[in-house]
C-alpha cells in the first residue's frame, strides 16, 4: 500500500505543477497497482479506496485535459467494477460492502461528470443498466472535502 501512496502522491504534485503528462504515467502505474492490492492487501476497504482513487484521479486528468470521454470511461470502468465486486460470492464479505460503500460515492461522482461534461455513449449504457435518472448540471455536486485524491 505504501508503493500505492507514494505514486498517487506523486501524480498529485505533478498534476497540481500541470505537469499532466508526468501526472499519468503516475497515476498509471498507481492504478496498476491498485488493481494488484485489491484480490492481495488484508484491508479490503483501503485496497477499494486505492482503486476508486486512481480511477478518479485519471478522470480528473483527462478532463483537465480535455479529453472528458476519457474521463467517463475511467469512471464508468471503476463503478462496475465495484459492482461485479459487490455481489462476487468469491469475495470475503468484507471486500464486497468495502465495494458496495464505495460504489455509493462512484455512482454520484459519476452522476456530478455527467451534469458537468453531459453524456457519453459509455455513460449511457451504464446508467441504462442502473435505472433512468434526471440530470441537471450540479445537481449530484459533491463537495470539495468528500472528493477522491
Amino acid at each position: 500500500m505504501r508503493h500505492w501512496q507514494q505514486t498517487i502522491e506523486l501524480g498529485n504534485r505533478c498534476f497540481i505543477r500541470n505537469e499532466l503528462i508526468d501526472a499519468r504515467e503516475h497515476y498509471l502505474h498507481a492504478l496498476a497497482h491498485a488493481q494488484l492490492l485489491l484480490g492481495r492487501w488484508h484491508e479490503p476497504d483501503e485496497a477499494v479506496m486505492a482503486f476508486v482513487i486512481s480511477h478518479h484521479n485519471l478522470g480528473d486528468l483527462h478532463v483537465q485535459l480535455g479529453q472528458p470521454e476519457e474521463a467517463a470511461e475511467y469512471l464508468c470502468n471503476c463503478h462496475e467494477r465495484l459492482l461485479e465486486l459487490s455481489i462476487d460470492p468469491r469475495q470475503s464479505r468484507d471486500m464486497r460492502e468495502a465495494a458496495l460503500r464505495h460504489s455509493r460515492r462512484s455512482y454520484l461522482e459519476l452522476l456530478n461528470f455527467i451534469g458537468e461534461h453531459g453524456n457519453y455513449p459509455r455513460t449511457r449504457e451504464l446508467l441504462h443498466q442502473q435505472g433512468d435518472v434526471e440530470l441537471r448540471p450540479g445537481l449530484f455536486a459533491t463537495p470539495q472535502s468528500m472528493r477522491y485524491h
